[in-house]
């Protein structure tokens, strides 16, 4: 499932539900309330960083899970 960053990242409220909606889960009176906090949180406060090795993967191994996915995004890229 691909969900364009900008459902979250323009209008939370708004994208948020969509989200949970194309995942499957469904979206709660919880949920919407814990937003506001969410979207208060500082940005950029810490550093994030991914390491491979944690999971037992290495960078050609994702490289070979998604070669077919890169090489169908490049088609699309050059239309």
């Amino acid at each position: 499932m691909n969900a364009p960053y900008s459902w979250l990242g323009s209008d939370p409220a708004a994208g948020a539900p969509k989200l949970y909606a194309a995942v499957g889960t469904p979206w709660t009176e919880a949920d919407a309330a814990r937003l506001p906090a969410a979207v208060a949180r500082p940005k950029g406060v810490r550093k994030h960083t991914y390491d491979l090795s944690r999971y037992g993967l290495s960078r050609a191994d994702v490289e070979a899970a998604f070669a077919d996915y890169n090489t169908l995004r490049a088609e699309v890229d050059r239309v």
